[in-house]
This record gives structure tokens, C-alpha cells and sequence, in this order.
């Protein structure tokens, strides 16, 4: 997360403040454009821009090819929230509170590599207040990055997989056949739960008998390109062997494997447990596993897998993008005495067109229409404001400044 402003104007400054760093589908977005305006501006446009993408990319199977490369923009549009009548902005302190809101299926915000692998979801939203053409002046911009958790509406609840595998040696003669079946207690999560599952393991009818049973948590990352040829990397979270059972036995009923993964902090290394994530070039998956390793080699790496689909949902601030202290944007001093205006909403409606250079998903680009337009000619009043004077160089970094124009100084 972070708020920059693009330096060099002497006539003011501007930045985009929102109420929360983190927002899940479906919310409404909200916060407020603050505005410094010294003198008059040559401008007469406050707009905000709101922009989403997916990226992916990869190194080509040719180690010497470039980059492969894939990204959909998927929130591309502007509005504009305020309008000047002279043509110009008045000089003045100006705040200017804003709200629109998330559509309940945009994928959420994430970052995942591996060594050869990449993708993200990123979500901006830009403040800036544009000079009319032929001026000299250099336009006021403030671009704030923000994360979008996914929510997940499908209903909690227990969920089970059933699978029955024909078992063949080398020669392609019968060896029986076995079945498996998985339960978990529930299909959505969060960080800090334990997962319990159970494996029912009916091999009565089997002529082979399973010496090892292998129980996973596995995490899928599916990398998708332009031409929606897709790569994965599946890593295994955390693992429990058990005991197998013998031909023409079974593991069932009280017999069966009770298991469990817990998701508590430091159970699950590093960043792997990621937030799960659908969207068109970026998927995050996790899946409950139990392989079941026979005795003897039947069709050589043949080991039957049954998988349980499950999701993480991650609780706020836990969604693989770091957000510290320093990437927070300032406070508003004491003496900031704003002229505020009208809060600006404006709804975002969708249309079923792929874009971008990702794959022809059907997936929604939204585009945006202002629920309230400002009014044609809304001017500031003209009355006199009390204007901060920056006068350090200090001041073009909003970052290492207050609003009252004093240097910060950060110690080491």
C-alpha cells in the first residue's frame, strides 16, 4: 500500500486518503481527495481513476526466449468529481469525500511466485487534478494502493469426495479395486482453524494391498497466459502418513483415519498459506489429498488420489501484501480547516467483454457512471482560506513532511 504525489508543482499539493487499507467484495469503497491549492491552478477537473489488473508471466520453455507474458485489466475508468466554472481552481484547502462500491465478484488482491513463475492482482485508485493544455504547469497527482479480500458466499458446511479406482499390474489384468472417500468438517477457513478430515479406505474388494496412505494439505497456484496455456505449481503444506490396509480389508466406519492440519501461525511456513483467489489468469487453490500407495507395482507411479476442494479465506491484513507503518498516509494536521464538499458517489456497472491481453474469459470489465454528476458549473465560493506555504524541497515528499511544511525526521 502506498500514497505518492508527484513532486515539482508549486502551486499545491494534493492526496487521497481512504477510511480503510482493506476492503472485501461487495463493501463500498470510501475516503476523501485532500486538495492545497496556493494559487489559482490552470485546471478545472478533479477526477479519480480507478484501475485493477491481473498480470502473470514466465520464462518461455527456450531459456534464451523472453518473458512470457499475460495481463487483464479489469477495472479501467475515470470520473470526474468536481468541476471548477471559470476554468481554473480557486486557491484554498479543499476536501473532497468520495464512496463507490465493489461488485461482489472481483477477484481479491494477491502476489505469488515461484522460481520461474509470477502473478499478481493489484487494485489503484489516482487523485489527480490535470493543468489545461498549453500551460506550464505540471499536474497534481495522488495514486493509493488498496487490497480487496475475496468473499467467499458459498455456505459453510461439511463436504465429501468419493472415489473408486480399478487396480491394474503391468500386464493390464484386473487387481480389483478400491475406494476411497474423504470428509472434511467444513469447506472454508481462515488462518488460526484446524482443518478435520477423515479417510475411509474400503479395499475388500482389492487384490492389492495399500501399505502406505499419504494425507495432505496442498496449495495450487495456476499461472494462465494470452493464449490461456496455463501452468501450476502445487506445493504440499503439510503431509501425515498412516498405515496401509491389507488386501480384501478395509479402514472404514471406526476404523477409518481421523486427521487434522492446523493453520495456526507458524504451523504453515512463511507465506505460503495465501489467501484463495479466482481470477482469469491468476488461481489460488487449496485442496484436502489422500493417495493411497500399493504394494507392488501396478502400471508403475500409479498412486490414486482423492482430493477435497477447500477455501482459505484470510482475515484482514493477512493477504500476502505487507503493509507497514511508513506506506500509511500522513495524518491531517491540526490546523488542515478544508472547505469540505459534497461526498462524491458513483457506481461502477459491468459488461460481459474480456480485456486486456488475457484470455477471452467472458469475465465482467467494469466501467464506471456517476450515480450524482457535479452540477454544471460547481465552483468554490469565494471566500478567503488560510493557505499552507511549503517552502522546502522537503515538501514535494509527502512522506518525509507535514502538512505545515516541517521536515520529518525518521530516525535509523
Amino acid at each position: 500500500m502506498g500514497n505518492s504525489a508527484i513532486p515539482g508543482n508549486k502551486v499545491g499539493h494534493i492526496y487521497m486518503h481512504l477510511d480503510k487499507p482493506y476492503y472485501f467484495t461487495g463493501e463500498t469503497v470510501t475516503g476523501t481527495v485532500y486538495l492545497n491549492i496556493t494559487q489559482h491552478f490552470p485546471g478545472s477537473k478533479l477526477i479519480i481513476k480507478v484501475t485493477a489488473e491481473e498480470v502473470t508471466y514466465w520464462k518461455g520453455q527456450d531459456h534464451n526466449a523472453s518473458f512470457v507474458k499475460a495481463n487483464r485489466p479489469f477495472y479501467s475508468y475515470s470520473v470526474p468529481i468536481y468541476q471548477w466554472r471559470e476554468g481554473y481552481a480557486h486557491e484554498g484547502q479543499y476536501a473532497f469525500p468520495f464512496s463507490f462500491p465493489l461488485a461482489d465478484n472481483l477477484p481479491g488482491s494477491c502476489s505469488c511466485s515461484t522460481e520461474t513463475l509470477f502473478g499478481k492482482i493489484d487494485y489503484h485508485l489516482t487523485a489527480y487534478l490535470e493543468p489545461n493544455p498549453g500551460t506550464d504547469f505540471t499536474a497534481m497527482t495522488s495514486t493509493q494502493n488498496f487490497v480487496i479480500y475475496e468473499t467467499f458466499r458459498q455456505q459453510v458446511s461439511s463436504i465429501s469426495n468419493m472415489r473408486t479406482f480399478e487396480i491394474t499390474n503391468f500386464l493390464g489384468c484386473s487387481g480389483g479395486n478400491t475406494t476411497v472417500v474423504i470428509t472434511v468438517d467444513k469447506n472454508v477457513f481462515t488462518p488460526g482453524q484446524i482443518i478435520n478430515a477423515r479417510a475411509e479406505i474400503d479395499n475388500s474388494r482389492g487384490q492389492k494391498s495399500v501399505k502406505q496412505i499419504d494425507c495432505s494439505l496442498i496449495r495450487r497456484i495456476i499461472f494462465i497466459d494470452r493464449q490461456s496455456h496455463s501452468l501450476f505449481d502445487e506445493k504440499i503444506l503439510s503431509a501425515i502418513t498412516y498405515p496401509g490396509v491389507r488386501a480384501g480389508r478395509s479402514m472404514t466406519g471406526g476404523s477409518g483415519i481421523n486427521f487434522t492440519f492446523d493453520l495456526g501461525e507458524g504451523k504453515i511456513q512463511g507465506n505460503d498459506l495465501l489467501a484463495s483467489t479466482n481470477g482469469a489468469l491468476v488461481k489460488i487453490q487449496y485442496y484436502v489429498e489422500v493417495i493411497c500407495q500399493f504394494t507392488e507395482c501396478c502400471c508403475c507411479d500409479f498412486r490414486p488420489s482423492t482430493r477435497v476442494p477447500i477455501t482459505i479465506m484470510k482475515l484482514p491484513l493477512e493477504a500476502g501484501v505487507r503493509i507497514t507503518p511508513e506506506s500509511m498516509v500522513p495524518s491531517i494536521p491540526i490546523d488542515w480547516n478544508p472547505q469540505v464538499m459534497p461526498v462524491q458517489n458513483f457506481v461502477i456497472e459491468a459488461n460481459l467483454v474480456a480485456g486486456g491481453q488475457g484470455p477471452n474469459t467472458g469475465l465482467p470489465i467494469y466501467n464506471a457512471t456517476v450515480a450524482a454528476p457535479p452540477p454544471p458549473g460547481m465552483i468554490a465560493p469565494p471566500m478567503p482560506y488560510t493557505c499552507l506555504l511549503y517552502t522546502s524541497d522537503a515538501a514535494d515528499d509527502l512522506l518525509c513532511v507535514d502538512l505545515g511544511g516541517c521536515r520529518i525526521i525518521k530516525k535509523k
